[in-house]
Parts: structure tokens; sequence; C-alpha cells
């Protein structure tokens, strides 16, 4: 019997689909079911059948797609041949989802590992076929929404650019989405898909950029809600489809036009609702925006002081710490603290290194690393020694996300590992560490892996200028390759942030220079957010100015830049003028949700954890390095006069 023609007439107001009579089809759509669900029980329900769809949408592509693989003829990336290199990082990638989902059998593990690999290799196929006219697509859309100097956003244009020029593009993977997630389902069930779909979209907040829509307008009726989070969902979907972490933001910042026009539609104006909506969450003081949580690690410790913390991401949602504590920084009873944040809760910290030697003796620890090497262990880097002058590199590490360690390891001879801040893995799976030397003046380093972390070699010293020392350098990268690297310098007074660049992956580094930006003598740390920013966690102090808590880290500070040189300020973390009191050495991720996640030292008592939402961040200019003095999240901050 020929397949019978099938008309859609769309109401695009609410999504409900009606079909013309024909024989043997019914089919009912409620307004929350998605047009490309509905296309998959159509292929599902006529498996061998041409479908001839009366519509030019998206959707109708995504049939066609379906219909030539159903018939034997499926496009050329159906059955990629990929490049040896990028054959094994895909396996590679696939190995360590897999594994990390826990299944309870290792044949389900090697066939969900065969998915993701087949998934992996037909986007990276199908990416070769459409980039060139996906990135002009994707170009369109920014000019359509650029508003810097003074344009307006044309958002219409943006709409019409995704509707007939992006969403076409993508719907030819929609097939494969739909076969990856199906097949995902009947093997592993929802729960594990779900979990595996979290970690690969690495979603930047579906649930949250919900919840703010809920907040802007709570008359909204379940329908409309309803409407609304299904296209956060189908956003999710869709990034199934992105090679990069920057093309899933774009997918959802995509699908958000689309939820921001359904409100106006639905006659809540938008703008207006979302302005409103801002002024009510964020705090009249400025400085403060962007904060989403605030706690204490612990509360009690079996010790008295603690600093230098570090922090990481294993996987999506979970998330480790670590810290040095004992009697006092140097003494021998010193030793590496971890905790483990389960179920929304930090766990209750574990001494898992320390500086017990051979013959019995003990030294103090220092500076733990947390880095979560790709397809690895977890791995933690400290130093042992009785002074930073004689300390020298260690590193454990953990198969299980921190729960247990392996025993410790000496880097060698002349290596300290990544002295205070996270290490880089660059494309080419090398990691690169900031380092720095105490012993003859104050020398940065970078240390180079090649192997995972097994073997280094040595880069540098920096070269400074003679009066220049300067320690414990953070790494930011830029989208044209650039490696950035900010460091602590030893000044009293008018200290400020040392950078240096390099353009070839590390092998190389231009002179220590002066930013805009003060230094206290103390830690920082900066992490390159996936929207392209960069984020510096810092003391916003010089180690002399009056008003500023002890040795000027008094209060602890985050900016924000585009480009490492011009300075916006962002937040005020903690603030506190009163001798021996102080916030410093901050460590700081961005999770795959896109949020930004902070640890510090809080008086040398506890670690502190700040969660900031980089999207709310209000910043302001600082010409000349100058933090804004009205910017105090609300602290009485003693500011020099002039």
């Amino acid at each position: 019997m020929p397949f019978p023609t099938i008309t859609f007439e769309i109401d695009v107001s609410d999504m409900t689909l009606q079909t013309s009579p024909c024989s043997g089809l019914s089919i009912t759509v409620t307004p929350m079911k998605s047009i490309s669900t509905l296309l998959i029980l159509l292929v599902l329900h006529f498996p061998s059948t041409t479908t001839v769809v009366d519509a030019e949408t998206s959707a109708f592509v995504s049939a066609s797609t379906q219909s030539a693989v159903d018939n034997g003829h499926p496009p050329q990336w159906w059955t990629p041949q990929l490049p040896v290199p990028v054959q094994q990082d895909v396996e590679r990638k696939a190995a360590k989802l897999a594994d990390q989902l826990a299944l309870d059998d290792a044949d389900k593990t090697k066939r969900t590992s065969a998915l993701i690999t087949e998934h992996y290799a037909r986007v990276w196929a199908w990416h070769q076929q459409v980039d060139e006219q996906l990135n002009s697509a994707w170009a369109a859309w920014d000019e359509a929404r650029d508003n810097r100097n003074g344009k307006q956003k044309d958002e219409l244009k943006a709409l019409t650019v995704m509707t007939e020029q992006i969403d076409p593009i993508y719907a030819q993977f929609m097939p494969q989405i739909h076969h990856f997630l199906k097949s995902l389902l009947a093997d592993i069930g929802e729960e594990k898909t779900t979990e595996l779909l979290d970690r690969i979209t690495r979603s930047p907040g579906a649930d949250r950029t919900y919840n703010a829509y809920v907040a802007m307008v709570p008359e909204m009726t379940d329908r409309e809600k309803d409407i609304l989070w299904r296209r956060m969902a189908q956003a999710r979907e869709e990034s199934l489809a992105a090679w990069s972490d920057a093309r899933i933001v774009k997918i959802f910042k995509k699908y958000k036009v689309r939820n921001e026009f359904s409100l106006d539609y639905f006659g809540y104006d938008y703008r207006l609702r979302y302005a409103a909506w801002i002024k009510r969450t964020k705090d009249e003081a400025p400085g403060s925006s962007g904060i989403v949580h605030s706690e204490f690690i612990y509360d009690q410790a079996p010790y008295p002081s603690c600093h230098a913390a570090t922090i990481v991401e294993t996987r999506p949602g979970q998330i480790v710490a670590a810290w040095f504590g004992g009697t006092a920084e140097r003494h021998p009873d010193v030793g590496i603290w971890v905790s483990r944040h389960v179920d929304g809760k930090w766990q209750e910290p574990v001494e898992v290194a320390n500086g017990i030697q051979t013959d019995g003796s003990r030294l103090p620890t220092w500076n733990p690393v947390l880095f979560q090497a790709p397809n690895g262990p977890l791995q933690l880097y400290y130093k042992v020694g009785p002074s930073p002058q004689a300390w020298w590199g260690m590193m454990k590490e953990s198969t299980d996300e921190g729960m247990t360690w392996s025993d410790a390891r000496r880097l060698g001879d002349g290596l300290i590992g990544p002295v205070k801040n996270k290490p880089l893995r660059l494309a080419d799976g090398t990691i690169i560490a900031g380092s720095s030397t105490e012993d003859n003046g104050w020398r940065i380093h970078v240390e180079r892996s090649a192997d995972g972390g097994t073997t280094w070699r040595t880069v540098g010293p920096i070269p400074a200028p003679s009066d220049v020392g300067a320690i414990q350098p953070t790494l930011l990268t830029y989208s044209d390759g650039r490696i950035q690297m900010l460091c602590r310098t030893k000044f009293e007074e008018n200290g400020y942030v040392a950078q240096s660049s390099s353009d070839d992956g590390g092998l190389t580094w231009s002179p220590l220079s002066a930013t805009n930006l003060p230094n206290n003598n103390s830690g920082l740390d900066g992490v390159a957010l996936a929207d392209g920013r960069q984020l510096l966690v810092y003391n916003h102090t010089t180690r002399s100015q009056p008003g500023m808590g002890h040795k000027g880290r008094g209060m602890l500070n985050v900016a924000t830049s585009q480009d490492g040189v011009d300075w916006n300020a962002a937040v005020v973390l903690d603030y506190l003028d009163q001798p021996g009191r102080q916030f410093s050495y901050p460590s700081v991720i961005q999770t795959a949700d896109g949020l930004v996640h902070i640890v510090y030292t809080w008086h040398r008592q506890r670690i502190k954890h700040v969660v900031l939402d980089p999207n709310r961040l209000e910043t302001i200019p600082m010409p000349q390095g100058k933090w804004p003095q009205h910017v105090t999240a609300g602290f009485d901050i003693q500011w020099p006069e002039g």
C-alpha cells in the first residue's frame, strides 16, 4: 500500500499540529510535543517508506535524512572514515564516559562505549561536511545580535537566520541523535542515559534558565511553562551535534531567544519582565551580582590552621577540594586534606597526604593542586619540604574521584609541579603547569608533560626585569591560541600583577611585564570562561595599603576581561580590616553547568566556597586598574584617600 501523503497545519503559538485524514494513521500531538518527537514516531511507525510532507521546516529535513537511512541510502557522514588520531581520541573519550557511568556489567559498558564512539565519529564527519555552511550561518546570527559600539540587536533578524539557516542544518543530524538516545535508553535505561547526556553536552544551565523564566513570570500557565521547558530540553538534545563547548553555548542561546519571543507572544513583555527580575534579585550594592551560593567547606577540623585551597570538577556535578592543614604553615604536622561534594553537601575532610619520610621524620606539606586528567585519574600535586626554598614536587592519583589514593611518588629532581594553580591541557594532550622557585630569587618557569603527567620537562625560567621577583602563575587561554600567564610579585609597595604570554603552546614566553592590576604579594587564580571572557580572583590591593587587613589580604575581588589587558570590576567576595585577618589564595574553575566555583582561605581558620553565575555578573570598567569605590558589595571598605 503506498504511503499516505500527510498535510500538517502548524500553529506556531502553541506548537499544536493537526493532520489531514489518511488511511491507517491517526496522530494527536499535544502542545508539549516537539515536532522532532512527532517525526520520530512517524518514522518508527513507517520504517521502510518515504514520508511526503507538505511543509518546509527543519523537522522535515530531519525526516528526509531518516528516510534515506531507513532506505539504505544514508548520507556519507553516517559511515565515517576518521583519521587515526581523531579516531583514537574519540575512542578514548567514549571509553572514559562509559566507565564513569559505573554500569552493572562489563558488556554493557563496552556497548555503551561503542555507541558513544559511533556517535562522536558521525559528529566529526558531519561537521566536515557542513562546517563552512554552519559557520556562515552562525556568523550571520552573531551579526544580527551584535550590540557593540552602540548598535542595536536585531532579534527578529536573528530569529529569521535561526529558522531559515541554522535549524535546517542541525536538522540533518537529528536522526543520529534520536538513534543514539533510543539505543542508550534500550540498553542502559533512562537514569544512566540522562547522566550521560549531562556529561556529553556539558549543558550550561537549562534548569537555571527555565527557573529564571518562572521567576520572571510566576503567573505563567502550566502549558506556557511546559513550552519553555521543552525548548530548553530540545537545546540540550540538539547540543549532542556540537563538536565544541563554545558551540553548545550558542545552541542554548538560540533556544533562549525562541523562549524570549514566546514570552512576548504570551503577552508578558520579556524585556520589562527581565529588567524587573534583575532589580528584584540583585542586591542594591554593586559588587555582589552573580553570587548564587556561599558556604564553608567545614565548620570544625582536627587542626587549627589551613591554607591554599584547590578545586576541581571530576565529572559534571561532582567537585573535589583540597588544602593544607595543621598546627601552622611550615609545621611538620601539616598535611593535605580533601573533601568531596556529594549530593549537595561537602563530606568530612580526610587527610590524604603528609610529609613522613622513610627515616620516620616528618616535613610539612604545601600548596596542593587538583587536576582531572582527561581519560585518566584525578591527580593531586603537592610539595614537601622544610620551606619553599627547599621543597620538591610530589603526586598522588585517585581512580574513584578522590575517595582513595595511590601511594605518593616524587616528580623528579628539580621538578615542582604546578606550584599553586591548576595546569592547562592543550588540544594535543600536552599538560602545561605554571611553576616557580624561590631558592635563588623568585623565578617563574613552566613544566610540560606529553604523557599525562608521568614525565615532565622544564621551560624557563621566564625572562624578567632584574628588580621583579614573581611566583605562582595562573594560565589563561584565548581563542587565537595565545596563553597568558598572570603572576604574584614580590613588592612591599606599589606591587602589581605581572604577565607573560606564549604563542606557541607554552614553548617560549615573552619577558614578564606589568599589568595595571595591583598585587599584594599574595596568590591569585583565573579561568578562561566558555563565553570567551577571562575571570580573575585576586586581592585588589597592595601589601602595605591601609584599610585592607593583614598584608593587603583583607579584600578579595573578582574581575573580568575580554583581552587580558583591560579589566572590569565584578565582585567583592569578602572584606575585613582587622589585624591577622585575611581572605587569600583563591582557586577558581568553571564547571560543566556554566557556574564558577571559587575556594579560598578564610582567616586561616576555614576554607570558603562561593559559587558565581557569570551570566549575572554586572561589571564596571576599571580605567588604569582602579577599583570603583562604589563597588563594595555592601562592605564598609576603607578606601585610601585620593
